[in-house]
């Protein structure tokens, strides 16, 4: 018998804990990350999940418009449990929120999981669970990741030929990488680049980032390029669980493109990724809305990654 309850302050630390030892939690479920926002427009209506008093499984979410949505203020949601959960553990889990759904009368219920290379264990039997319990995909993005399974020679064998020559033609420009804590610098140039290629702000103000810098001064990483002492490019990487690294941010100085800084900066990350015993590199979504960006796809691909989804269920 499975039972749930709304999260509240006194499981902050049971909460945390569990994302700790579960399979597919990562940065985005921890509750000080989810807690930053000082001025939520929703309210939260997190889960947990019990089986004989014991936590199993937990549920990022909020309440907006009446529906239960997975929590807006993350990446990307998703139910979060123990490894090797069973099929009659997961299917009831889906039942006993389904029945919470119901209970609440909830208009619709929208769910978004991490992709599967965020789990240390891949199972979709919470998925399949919510697919017999009337739950429909409702949406289907695509971003690009690349498998650490081998050395970096390895990984940048695939690389494509026109990246390679990218590569060699910054470093023969003498451009420099390393990992820096000029958030300032960086952020004028992702601000300005936003403006002028997209018309855009930032989604995280100066502010917030440095917020969540100081939550989790080891998870966030910036790595910087810099010519004749001058940033022009840099790439924010969240370390979002012990198996995957997202760039959360990618930006460059487009008068310096000539020099192909984010080429230079991707291959030295991986470098530092493989390193430090990661297993894949997030590049993050190509798609908005499942409309794909063919340039920024191509561009990705060049160093040889692969599409994987980031899925979205709904119940209506």
């Amino acid at each position: 018998m499975i039972k749930c309850k709304i999260f509240s302050e006194k499981n902050s630390l049971e909460w945390e804990n569990f994302i700790d030892q579960s399979t597919n939690g990562t940065i985005f479920h921890y509750r000080k990350f989810i807690d930053y926002h000082e001025t939520p427009k929703f309210k939260d209506c997190s889960l947990l999940f019990y089986k004989k008093n014991k936590l199993i499984a937990v549920l990022p979410g909020a309440i907006q418009n009446n529906q239960f949505i997975s929590h807006p203020g993350i990446s990307f949601g998703g139910f979060i449990h123990s490894d090797k959960l069973s099929f009659a553990d997961a299917l009831n889990i889906t039942t006993c929120f389904k029945h919470f759904i119901i209970n609440n009368s909830f208009q619709k219920t929208i769910i978004t999981f991490p992709p599967d290379c965020y789990y240390k264990n891949i199972s979709h039997y919470i998925e399949f669970c919510l697919y017999q319990l009337s739950f429909c995909y409702s949406r289907l993005e695509l971003s690009n990741v690349v498998c650490f399974d081998s050395s970096i020679d390895e990984v940048m064998s695939h690389f494509k030929n026109q990246n390679k020559t990218a590569i060699r033609k910054a470093k023969k420009e003498r451009v420099s990488v390393f990992e820096s804590n000029k958030y300032d610098d960086f952020y004028k140039i992702l601000k300005d680049n936003l403006k002028l290629r997209h018309n855009v702000i930032p989604t995280h103000s100066l502010k917030e980032i440095k917020k969540i810098r100081e939550l989790f001064p080891s998870q966030i990483r910036l790595f910087i390029a810099e010519y004749n002492n001058t940033m022009i490019g840099g790439v924010i990487n969240f370390i979002c669980n012990s198996k995957t690294v997202l760039a959360f941010y990618i930006s460059h100085d487009s008068s310096y493109q000539n020099l192909r800084p984010l080429n230079l900066l991707f291959s030295k990350i991986f470098e530092w990724a493989i390193d430090h015993n990661y297993q894949y590199y997030d590049f993050g979504l190509f798609t908005d809305y499942e409309k794909p960006n063919l340039s920024l796809a191509r561009f990705k691909e060049s160093f040889g990654t692969e599409g994987v989804f980031r899925k979205t269920m709904v119940l209506e």
